[in-house]
């Protein structure tokens, strides 16, 4: 697990450059913040790759 001090220069990066709500995570410590943060990095990285490829139409559509 991160240290406290990884986990919340993580949350900064986060709300600064990648624009995340990380309010509901201002409480947290310990576990329960590396939980958040592990789910936000997926939910940002999904994002991410989301709006980085092309529009491909569904499969089997003419």
């Amino acid at each position: 697990m991160r240290s406290e001090n990884e986990m919340q220069i993580t949350l900064a990066r986060l709300r600064d450059e990648f624009s995340v709500n990380v309010t509901p995570a201002q409480e947290l410590h310990g576990q329960e913040l590396a939980d958040w943060l592990e789910l936000a990095e997926d939910e940002l990285f999904n994002r991410e790759i989301a709006g980085s490829r092309p529009a491909r139409p569904p499969v089997g559509a003419a």
